[in-house]
């Protein structure tokens, strides 16, 4: 179980490093050494998580949308009218989208 602990970090930094690196050059530009110099981790660290950079990009997708969820969990009262629980979300997906102004 401690290994387990020791890893998750590392996974942590890959995703962060992930974001920013698909967030400043775009996916298609994106380079695994890019991501792992970013994140201060090995090539070869990064497959230990994921065998490809799509599995990056899907893992970093999943958890953005597991924080998004979250944040509406806190955020919208049970009992508030549906329209308003949309343009809520909606607004708190502009704000916190890379590049909002």
């Amino acid at each position: 179980m401690v290994q387990a602990k020791s890893r998750a970090p590392a996974r942590g930094k890959i995703l962060e490093a992930a974001v920013a690196v698909f967030s400043r050059e775009g996916f298609q530009a994106a380079s695994i050494d890019t991501i792992a110099e970013t994140a201060g981790v090995s090539r070869r660290t990064i497959y230990h998580h994921f065998e490809t950079k799509n599995a990056i990009l899907v893992a970093a997708t999943l958890e953005q949308a597991h924080l998004f969820l979250e944040q509406l969990r806190v955020s919208v009262l049970p009992g508030d009218d549906f329209a308003a629980f949309v343009v809520e979300s909606l607004c708190f997906v502009i704000r916190e989208s890379p590049g909002s102004r």
